[in-house]
């Protein structure tokens, strides 16, 4: 009897997202081939999304045509309208009113012998312009083995005729090894479906061995290889100029013939420094690889930087082989770093302190799935700020080495104390902070062990005749925009809203070796916490006082037992 598994979608915000997660994870544990999740999970949410649109869109217009009285207005001015709802509010007014509608978008698994079957209902009609360029691009992709062309046609999804995120989703599929035949399509007045399968013999044959090839079938296979890749050669002499090349690299260069200063001239003068002249280079090492270098060259499009990988030898004569091959990339607004992967490394190394670590692992997992940005969200959080009263007028009073370390000590006792009860800093502000928790209870405990952490750097402080550092804390919880905030030359994935803003001023009426926290941390822990007392305060932007409380102790559970962590002990 086959296995069929069944949600429905209102949305993808956060908790539907992990849904979907979780059902892929099924898909996963039958298949035992972890490498299928990510993909999996690229396709499934570009087809709910595209999905969810669709009824985003039908609702929305429904809501204008028949409630609001808008029927006057042009197609172009109701879709610039939507648009600027969805972007401002997201998903949560849409999936409110799709919920209330009953208009879910299904998805359904099927665990079947000759493999898995995957569909996804959305219940709105597809325009005939949409299923057009649905079909179309599906069959120009079948007969294509480089698919990269898809990307320079894509559009905005929320535009008429964007269909399913196609580009993306073709492009998977094909990596997955799923035949394009599988991917299909079917549209009613009420209804849209698409469906594809991962075949049985994806997950169930496993080879019985590997096999060593021989010289003369390693030789074949590596000649293979060369001809059919577009590899290019330039030999190089001991001082950087080109004394050989490939015809067609030079056609690629736009040159049907040149000197060796012409050549060398094309190329920036970065590449010889790293490669020929630096204390590592190729006189060191003898070789080099995947050197990444950009070549402005002229095409149809006008003048623009074409990347190449580069890798080579130091020969006996003491010529330079390279080989270079162009790295085409469709539709990447950044440029990649130029130089050798080791100098990229050194370079990585050098900035991932800068960046949080939240930052890099949600950049990780996005990039597993296929994303390009990291997503503006709506999410429930904990906000933590803290600030060392008096630092300022303290390190003024010190050598700018010491000021740091007292402050780096101080930091680093709050991040690790923050870090092992499953929160992450934000950011640093001087000589504050900002902490981010997904729940009120671990940011709770946090806040209690770091000022009971300070008591016994002050202990010590105090046993040297060295002036206490003063910490206060002030926590909040509640809905926060998570997202891009700042230019594109310059960004932060950070979280703002009210709770962010009254979580700062509850820290500014905070006092030293306290946790004051707002009302929704409390009414949310009330059962678990004990407080010193309750106060009313007027803070900066609101209207009315607010409600808080400074923390005395919480309950938490510890294996069988029910223990008792106070602030003061």
């Amino acid at each position: 009897m086959a296995r069929v598994l069944r949600q429905e979608f209102f949305d993808l915000e956060e908790a539907s997202a992990q849904k979907l997660k979780a059902a892929i994870d099924k898909v996963v544990e039958f298949t035992k081939e972890p490498l299928f999740r990510g993909p999996l999970y690229l396709v499934l949410f570009e087809i709910i999304m595209n999905a969810l649109k669709a009824v985003y869109k039908k609702l929305y217009y429904d809501f204008m045509i028949r409630e609001a009285g808008l029927s006057n207005l042009s197609y172009e001015s109701w879709l610039s309208i939507f648009k600027a709802e969805l972007a401002e509010h997201r998903a949560a007014n849409f999936s409110y009113m799709a919920r209330e509608k009953n208009m879910p978008v299904l998805l359904q698994i099927q665990f079947l012998e000759d493999g898995i079957h995957f569909a996804v209902e959305g219940p709105t009609s597809m325009s005939d312009i949409e299923k057009q360029r649905f079909e179309k691009t599906l069959a120009s992709a079948k007969d294509k083995q480089d698919l990269s062309y898809l990307f320079e046609q894509e559009e905005d999804n929320l535009q008429e005729g964007a269909g399913f995120g196609l580009p993306m989703v073709i492009m998977t599929l094909r990596n997955l090894n799923i035949r394009l035949d599988l991917f299909q399509l079917e549209a009613s007045k009420n209804k849209t479906i698409v469906k594809f399968m991962l075949p049985a013999n994806l997950y169930e044959k496993v080879p019985e061995k590997v096999e060593i090839l021989s010289k003369k079938e390693l030789s074949k296979a590596s000649i293979d290889l060369v001809e059919s890749l577009p590899l290019e050669i330039v030999i190089f002499n001991p001082r950087g100029y080109p004394i050989q090349v490939s015809n067609t690299l030079l056609q690629e260069f736009g040159l049907s013939n040149a000197s060796p200063e012409q050549l060398k001239a094309i190329i920036p003068e970065q590449f010889f420094q790293d490669i020929f002249f630096s204390k590592q280079g190729i006189r060191y090492s003898q070789q080099f690889s995947n050197y990444r270098i950009y070549i402005p060259l002229k095409d149809e499009e006008g003048e623009r930087s074409h990347l190449f990988n580069v890798s080579g030898i130091l020969q006996s004569d003491s010529n330079i082989l390279t080989v270079w091959q162009e790295v085409k990339i469709p539709n990447v607004k950044h440029k990649l770093s130029e130089g050798s992967i080791l100098q990229n490394l050194q370079l990585q190394n050098l900035i991932r302190p800068y960046i949080p670590a939240h930052v890099l692992e949600k950049a990780k997992e996005l990039v597993r799935e296929g994303h390009r940005s990291l997503p503006n969200e709506s999410r429930v959080l904990s906000i933590m700020f803290g600030d060392l009263e008096g630092f300022t007028a303290l390190a003024e009073t010190l050598q700018p080495e010491e000021a740091i370390t007292i402050l780096n000590v101080a930091l680093n006792v709050i991040v690790k104390t923050i870090n092992r009860h499953h929160g992450y800093v934000d950011k640093f502000m001087g000589d504050g902070f900002m902490a981010i928790f997904d729940n009120p209870e671990n940011a709770v405990l946090s806040g209690i062990e770091i000022q009971k952490n300070f008591k016994v750097i002050n202990d010590f402080r105090e046993a040297s005749n060295e002036p206490p550092l003063k910490l206060r804390l002030g926590l909040n919880h509640g809905r926060v925009i998570l997202g891009n905030i700042g230019t594109p030359e310059r960004l932060e994935w950070s979280v703002i809203g009210d709770v962010v803003n009254t979580a700062a001023r509850l820290e500014s009426k905070s006092k030293v070796g306290e946790l004051l926290i707002g009302a929704p941390v409390y009414y949310e822990l009330r059962d678990k916490l004990q407080v010193k007392h309750k106060v009313r305060l007027k803070l900066h932007g609101k209207r009315k006082e607010v409600e808080a409380y400074f923390v005395k102790a919480i309950s938490i559970q510890k294996g069988d037992k029910q223990v008792i962590v106070s602030i003061d002990e």
